[in-house]
């Protein structure tokens, strides 16, 4: 039959087009969306993605200009060339927006860490350069510059097959959209999404805030026939299309490969369908197409000229034959198959022998391109010396493409490298020699590695075990540093403890003078304390030994290390304010950004403990900068944004701490669970009971998520109770029980860090004297409230404390002169924003019931004009409605007390909710997000349009948009 090419028109996908089009249309509009395409092979992904891009840029508009970059993922097994696909996508940025402003939008450290994977960019880093970023923070940090200027799209094909470090990567870009004008696409098989660690990292990059998921389904049987015809027509070639339409299955790429047999039999397998389509090619052409499909993916011309035995003329002639057919796309100075599927079957034609041969070619021409600079794949080099059978030959590259990941930071591929390189030992004679390291001392950098940059401690403790069996006897300072990864590793996974492993260290080091030695015996001595090997006194002293080691050597990071430890030691003794000296010596000892940014974490945590609100907010301020400054992001921005959340909280910033708690990135389950135990105080405090009542049981449904903040959850879920009590008086006293179930919960949970259990002291005291006031008494209940106030500590924040758990237990007769002292020591004394307006509720309420109503009208006054400026309009409005209720009219409202309107009207949920509304969300898609009902969802969206005065779900989503950079301690994507 005469040649037929794809469908003019794409068939049977306008809704999925057209959430493709809403997210470029959102990016475009400084909303920025991530779009994942699901669906088995040859449903159409890429298809779909190109005829969205297409008609976003042909439609008319302001706007700032389409970048589109792509990243083309192939399949090189398990240890692929790390970041491969990053550095075609780099390099469309380069292109899309020009040399200069792409120098231009980052700093020189982010330059220094892009520049290996971007040789074009002609800007190796100079003798002066700062330390290269982290390539995954660098490509963040350089992705939201750009996208101040411009439209970006960021379009990762067939991500089932990325590398380690291109997924990791992924993931981080996905989660904090770290963008004015950004957009994500990506596609992948539904059918490889099984394989670890794909699987965990597509469900996270799926539960994405901004992410859309679109699964695509076969075509029905009405679907094919019009594909079809809209094949056949344009050619003049009309004929019956029922054994296409019941052979193809729906599938749009087996439509077109079947329509091109023509009117013959059918073949049996679509492996024959492909082959078939290269019948009519001249032999030369074929012989092409099975050589390219040796070389993967997409191959270099230059590659592809050295293994052909054609001339120039010739292999230009096939490779335009292919092109002609629809077979091979030319991309650049590369080329790859128009689809997976046809890089397969071709593959799968090739015979045994000729494999071996074409892949020992296709090895030696990219060893030759690595000797002139040519920027190789040396992890796919390898892969091609390991498929021709030349098992030395792919140790050396693989262990070549190891240093290389480790150079350029693409930490996630490292132990997939050192993987494929164990796996090839064996077969190797000489294979130290191949590889240029033993085998242990590969497994050892490999779970470095993890110490820093990977967030996997149950893969770095399988290395480091692996390592220590293989470690010599006569390596005995490797050995401890194996065993001190090794406890580590274990500790931060939850494995079985063997503190033998840090006393055998230590007898390995104490003699050894080194000052690498004496520097690792420091952090072995400190994490003996850390991990609760060594305690009380012992514990002391070995924190002093190990930082007057540290000292002694000369070594900034472990005296950072060693003072960071003392704090705890210090908090954990109740010496919080010592404790903070330290962390701020800690500070000041290091300029290494992930030890500033560990350190500041306990800072902002211990001074937001003692009330030095605005001393931690600066702190997180100040940590958010340097990580910044240092082109770093992901996991250090979701671990200090999110203790800064809480110093917001406490502070009485709400607006700005629901900001962050709903943008802010968070990489790993325990923050996440943190972040989820903020948003439901806030809730408590602050928003509708059920919302609050949502994220406590989304937390209990699994204990895995209760065992992070396991001292919290139950003081939450008082605090729930005994609001309920006070909004549903006729349930007061099952409230009020259900609070004291969940106080007596204190006796068998420990809290994180020890001064923090003592937060919970106002919620016990609550619980404890409203059941006293039923004339009742629960023992357990009492047993926490003792045990909490014969430790309180001595300083400021705990006399607060101490004057709410005597107003709360004081008799009928004292209550009106105990709550006026507390309301005393809150005016003074700074504690968490909820509290003053709770105590100012309390003395109004205990001085009506005593007569006094002019103290009551301006307790109350006060609680309401308070309340809502600090995040706790709950207790305001407890003190209108008793006012009322009390007949105390000019307490209602106090006179200047401004109406909040707009998003700042909005709870926290609803600013969810919003979010997802401005992403495109529908309302089921809403609550699938956020574990709600459909109807719920409904429900927040009508408060929303009433709340923020507009009539459509379009008109919100642009109040949300005009809104998010609004204000100061905004910082979009953090």
């Amino acid at each position: 039959m005469a040649r037929t090419t794809s469908a003019p028109v794409m068939v049977g996908r306008e809704s999925e087009l057209g959430v493709l089009v809403g997210a470029l249309t959102d990016g475009r509009a400084g909303r920025p969306r991530v779009v994942v395409v699901r669906g088995d092979a040859g449903l159409g992904k890429s298809r779909l993605v190109q005829e969205a891009l297409r008609a976003v840029s042909t439609a008319p508009g302001d706007g700032p200009p389409l970048v589109v970059a792509t990243a083309q993922c192939v399949d090189l097994g398990s240890a692929g060339t790390p970041f491969g696909p990053l550095r075609w996508q780099l390099r469309d940025l380069l292109v899309g927006v020009g040399r200069e402003a792409f120098v231009a939008a980052a700093p020189a450290a982010v330059l220094a860490a892009v520049a290996p994977l971007l040789p074009d960019l002609g800007h190796g880093p100079a003798d002066d350069a700062p330390r290269p970023a982290l390539v995954n923070d660098a490509v963040e940090v350089l992705v939201a510059a750009l996208s101040v200027r411009h439209h970006v799209v960021l379009v990762v094909e067939d991500v089932h097959w990325a590398d380690a470090a291109t997924l990791a990567l992924l993931r981080s870009l996905a989660k904090s959209l770290r963008g004015e004008h950004l957009t994500m696409l990506v596609t992948l098989r539904s059918d490889e999404v099984v394989r670890p660690p794909l699987r965990p990292a597509i469900a996270e990059l799926e539960r994405g805030r901004a992410t859309t998921l679109v699964e695509l389904a076969p075509l029905d049987d009405d679907l094919v026939r019009a594909q079809a015809a809209a094949i056949l027509l344009p050619a003049g070639l009309l004929r019956s299309v029922d054994s296409v339409v019941q052979r193809s299955g729906g599938n749009p790429f087996f439509v077109e490969e079947l329509l091109h047999v023509g009117d013959g039999p059918l073949p049996e397998t679509m492996r024959e369908v492909i082959l078939a389509r290269c019948l009519p090619l001249d032999p030369r052409a074929r012989q092409v197409l099975r050589v390219l499909a040796v070389g993967g993916g997409a191959v270099e011309h230059d590659v592809l000229r050295e293994v052909v035995d054609l001339t120039e003329a010739a292999l230009d002639a096939s490779l335009r034959q292919a092109a002609d057919v629809k077979l091979v796309v030319v991309e650049g100075t590369r080329y790859r198959f128009r689809h997976a599927l046809i890089q397969e079957a071709l593959y799968d034609d090739v015979l045994p022998g000729e494999r071996v041969r074409l892949h020992a070619a296709f090895a030696r021409a990219m060893d030759a391109r690595a000797g002139a600079d040519a920027s190789p794949d040396v992890a796919e080099t390898a892969l091609h010396w390991r498929r021709a059978r030349e098992p030395r030959r792919a140790l050396a590259a693989y262990a070549a493409a190891l240093r290389e990941a480790a150079a350029t930071g693409a930490y996630a591929s490292v132990a997939d490298l050192t993987e494929a390189c164990a796996q090839v030992w064996p077969s190797v004679e000489d294979a130290p020699a191949a590889a240029d390291s033993p085998l242990w001392r590969l497994l050892l950098e490999a779970a470095l590695v993890h110490v820093e940059f990977v967030s996997d401690a149950a893969r770095g403790l399988d290395l480091a075990r692996r390592a220590l069996e293989l470690c010599p006897p006569a390596e005995p300072s490797s050995r401890a540093r194996l065993m001190w990864l090794q406890r580590m590793f274990g500790f931060n996974s939850g494995a079985p403890a063997d503190p033998g492993l840090l006393t055998e260290a230590e007898r390995l080091l104490r003699d050894r003078t080194a000052p690498e030695d004496q520097v690792l015996l420091a952090r072995v001595l400190g994490l003996s304390v850390i991990v609760g090997d060594t305690t009380g006194q012992e514990a002391w002293s070995r924190v002093e030994q190990a930082l007057a080691l540290a000292q002694a050597a000369g070594d900034g990071d472990t005296v950072a290390y060693c003072q960071t430890v003392r704090g705890r030691l210090l908090a954990d003794r109740l010496d919080v304010p010592a404790a903070v000296d330290s962390f701020l010596m800690a500070e000041r000892s290091t300029e290494a950004t992930h030890h500033l940014a560990h350190t500041r974490q306990y800072l902002i945590c211990y001074q937001t403990h003692l009330g030095r609100y605005d001393e931690a907010v600066a702190t997180g301020e100040r940590a958010l900068a340097g990580i910044r400054a240092a082109g770093a992001g992901g996991g250090w921005v979701g671990a200090v944004a999110s203790r800064l959340v809480w110093a917001c909280m406490c502070a009485g910033q709400a607006e700005r701490a629901v900001r962050l708690a709903v943008t802010t990135p968070v990489t790993d389950l325990p923050m996440r669970v943190f972040v989820w135990w903020m948003q439901a105080t806030h809730h408590v405090w602050n928003g509708p009971a059920d919302h609050a009542a949502q994220f406590l049981e989304h937390v209990r449904e699994d204990p895995s998520l209760e065992e992070h903040e396991a001292y919290r959850w139950p003081q939450l879920a008082a605090d729930l109770h005994l609001r309920r009590a006070v909004e549903a008086p006729a349930r007061w006293e099952a409230e009020v029980d259900a609070a004291l179930t969940e106080v007596a919960r204190l006796l068998t949970v420990r809290a994180e860090f020890e001064p923090m259990r003592f937060e919970a002291v106002p919620t016990v005291a609550r619980a404890v004297g409203a059941w006293r006031r039923l004339g009742r008494y629960s023992p357990r209940a009492e047993e926490v409230l003792e045990l909490l106030r014969a430790d309180l500590p001595g300083y400021g924040v705990a006399e607060v404390w101490r004057s709410l758990v005597d107003a709360e237990l004081a008799t009928s007769r004292l209550a009106p002169e105990a709550w006026a002292h507390a309301v005393a020591v809150l005016d003074r004394v700074p504690a968490p924003a909820w509290y003053p307006p709770y105590a100012l509720y309390r003395w109004g309420e205990v001085a009506l019931a005593a007569g006094d109503r002019a103290t009551a009208a301006d307790a109350l006054s006060r609680c309401t004009d308070l309340g809502p400026r600090v995040g706790a309009s709950v207790v305001a409005g407890w003190a209108q409605r008793l006012a009322a209720r009390g007949g105390l009219r000019g307490a209602v409202v106090r006179r200047g007390t401004p109406a909040v309107t707009g998003i700042a009207s909005l709870s926290a949920r609803e600013v969810q909710v919003l979010e997802l509304v401005a992403a495109g969300l529908t309302n089921p898609q809403i609550a699938q997000r956020l574990f709600i009902s459909p109807r719920t969802a409904g429900v927040h969206v009508a408060a929303i349009l009433r709340k923020t005065g507009t009539a459509t779900r379009a008109e919100a989503a642009v109040v949300w948009a005009e809104r998010r950079d609004d204000g100061p301690g905004t910082h979009r994507g953090e």
